[in-house]
């Protein structure tokens, strides 16, 4: 049996909490998780980030443009303070995707990927059974650490990620 690493433990509950975002303290907790996988990668690794190609200048320009555009509504007269303040508070979301993207491909060969397919997959599990049975007939996201699981924020979660939760099953036990 493989002995699973610190940085990959942290990577299965990152990508986890990920795919099950259902459990907040203030923020999504794989929020809370990623400081702590990106010091455990350049423990193990040496580096945060290194070039890799053009999808690492594709992510640093789309955080770039997001800046920009949050500030061109800033100077136009046409625009309210409420729409320039709407956008200025999903800045640090683009910022943290851009890191997020910046980091995986500067890792991309150091992933396991059947362990990011086992907690995708084990993620959909929880997240399946947290809106079909625990929201709805235990209340369990009455409790404050827990957010309520709309059929809109299920579906998405749902389209994003059940190919590889799938995949995982057809890999795993050949379904």
């Amino acid at each position: 049996m493989k002995i699973i690493e610190k940085h990959e433990k942290l990577l299965y509950w990152y990508i986890f909490f990920t795919v099950f975002p259902r459990v907040v303290i203030l923020l999504n907790l794989s929020f809370f998780i990623f400081p702590f996988l990106l010091l455990s990668f350049k423990e193990k690794y040496k580096y945060y980030f290194k070039y890799i190609g053009i999808l690492q200048f594709a992510a640093f320009f789309f955080g770039l443009s997001a800046m920009i555009c949050t500030l061109d509504l800033l100077l136009r007269p046409d625009v309210d303070s409420t729409m320039f303040m709407t956008s200025l508070r999903v800045i640090p979301n683009y910022i943290y995707w851009c890191i997020i993207i910046l980091f995986l491909v500067s890792h991309r060969e150091h992933l396991d990927f059947s362990l990011i397919t086992m907690a995708i997959f084990h993620g959909i599990t929880v997240l399946v059974i947290y809106h079909l049975i625990l929201q709805p007939f235990l209340g369990i996201n009455k409790l404050p650490i827990f957010k309520t699981s709309n059929p809109n924020a299920f579906a998405f979660l749902l389209i994003c990620f059940n190919v590889i939760g799938t995949y995982y099953t057809y890999k795993k036990k050949g379904l």
